[in-house]
C-alpha cells in the first residue's frame, strides 16, 4: 500500500488492446500506475505489424492526466525510473530500439521531467528533434556531418511529455530556430504532433518538417530494413538535414 505499481509487455498488446483500461485506470481515474511497452516502433518488424506499435504515442497523448516518458538509452532509462517511481504520476513508457542500439548519453545529465535533453549545441538555422533509440542515428549523423553543416544545427531528444508543462517549455525554446526537425519511429500522431502543436497554438515562426513512419504498412524486415523504409536510417536522417540546410 502506498507504493507504485508497474507492469510491462509488448507495446501494441498493452497499449492498443487496453485501451479502454488504460483511459480509465490510469487517465480517468488518474492512478499513480507506471506501464510499460515493450519494442514499441518498429524494432520487432521482422515478425509483422501484429508486433509492431506506430500508433502508441497517437493515443496515449489523447487521454489525459498520462505522463510519457521515451528514453534514448538504457543508461537514461536507469538515470530516470527511479526518480519516476517516486513522481506517483500515472506514466507510460515507451521502449524503442534494440539492445545493441548506441548509447546516445556519455556523461551524467540533469533530470527535468518537463525539459527536453539538450545533447548538441551548434547553430539556429536548424533543431533537430528526436524520441527514442533512432537518437542514436541522429548522433552518429551530427558527429561525422561536414563542419560546415555542422555549425548550423542544434540536437536535442525528447524523452519527457507532459501537455502543459512541457509545451510551456518548448514554447520558449522553439521560437530560437529558424527550422525544426522531428524525427520519431511512430506515426505523425506522436511527437510531430506534439510539437506541431506547441508550434501553432505559439504562433512561432519558424519551418516545420518531419519524418515519421509513413501511414502504411511497410515490408516487413528486420529493424534496421524497418528504419530504411521510414527514411530514419542513418543515411536518411543525413539526407533530411542535409536537404533542410542546403
Amino acid at each position: 500500500e502506498g507504493g507504485t505499481a508497474l507492469a510491462s509487455t509488448f507495446a501494441p498488446f498493452l497499449v492498443l488492446r487496453s485501451a479502454e483500461q488504460l483511459k480509465l485506470t490510469l487517465g480517468y481515474m488518474n492512478l499513480p500506475l507506471i506501464v510499460t511497452g515493450l519494442a514499441s516502433g518498429v524494432s520487432l518488424g521482422f515478425l509483422g505489424y501484429t508486433h509492431c506499435c506506430i500508433e502508441d504515442l497517437a493515443l496515449i497523448l489523447n487521454i489525459p492526466n498520462i505522463f510519457t516518458y521515451v528514453p534514448s538509452d538504457c543508461f537514461e532509462l536507469n538515470r530516470v525510473l527511479p526518480h519516476l517511481i517516486n513522481l506517483k504520476k500515472p506514466t507510460y513508457i515507451r521502449l524503442t530500439g534494440l539492445a545493441k542500439n548506441k548509447p546516445v548519453h556519455e556523461k551524467d545529465f540533469t533530470i527535468d521531467f518537463f525539459s527536453p535533453l539538450e545533447i548538441f549545441s551548434g547553430g539556429k538555422e536548424l533543431l533537430v528533434i528526436s524520441s527514442g533509440a533512432i537518437s542514436s542515428n541522429v548522433k552518429y549523423v551530427l558527429e561525422n556531418i561536414d563542419d560546415k553543416n555542422k555549425n548550423k544545427l542544434s540536437f536535442m531528444v525528447l524523452p519527457f511529455l507532459d501537455h502543459k508543462k512541457t509545451t510551456e517549455i518548448l514554447s520558449k525554446k522553439l521560437p530560437d530556430y529558424l527550422n525544426i526537425l522531428v524525427l520519431d519511429e511512430g506515426t505523425f500522431g506522436g511527437i510531430a504532433s506534439f510539437i506541431s502543436r506547441v508550434i501553432l497554438e505559439n504562433n512561432i515562426p519558424t519551418n516545420f518538417h518531419f519524418r515519421v513512419h509513413p501511414n502504411s504498412f511497410l515490408k516487413c524486415g528486420d529493424y534496421q530494413f524497418m528504419l530504411r523504409q521510414c527514411g530514419l536510417d542513418i543515411a536518411g536522417i543525413e539526407s533530411a538535414i542535409k536537404n533542410i540546410l542546403n
